[in-house]
């Protein structure tokens, strides 16, 4: 609860950080399966009278398959999220969910998509592949 309220605090402190929705965390834990893993992405807005942010939230992994490169979308993912994919926050808001990576595949990235209703413009931000343990 202390981390919450100390991660509400920076999110509201004026000039701590910039203006605007963005996707500001994304952790990855491996479950003892050795192909499933665990997800959660921190959401967050700042800015004076910010109205509502809804949309939808997608995952894709960069990985390397046989020495090339592929981008592994959502739906190869067998991806679950806790509501999946909704997003509605003002100040911020926790994603939980998990996928399943076939086989074959060393991740290399995460890159993590908020694409807004209403037309306005996505934010995508891409995470190194780090695992932490259970």
């Amino acid at each position: 609860m202390r981390e919450e309220i100390a991660r509400f605090r920076e999110i509201l402190a004026p000039g701590s950080l910039p203006e605007g929705v963005q996707i500001s965390e994304f952790r990855i834990v491996q479950t003892e399966a050795v192909d499933l893993f665990n997800y959660e992405i921190r959401l967050s807005q700042r800015g004076t009278g910010s109205p509502k942010v809804r949309g939808t939230l997608s995952l894709a992994i960069e990985a390397d398959a046989a020495g090339a490169k592929v981008r592994l979308p959502e739906e190869r993912l067998d991806a679950g999220a806790e509501d999946p994919n909704k997003v509605d926050f003002q100040h911020f808001q926790h994603v939980k969910g998990n996928f399943r990576l076939p086989p074959g595949h060393i991740p290399l990235r995460v890159v993590v998509r908020l694409t807004p209703v209403g037309g306005a413009k996505p934010v995508v931000r891409s995470f190194p592949w780090i695992l932490e343990s259970l």
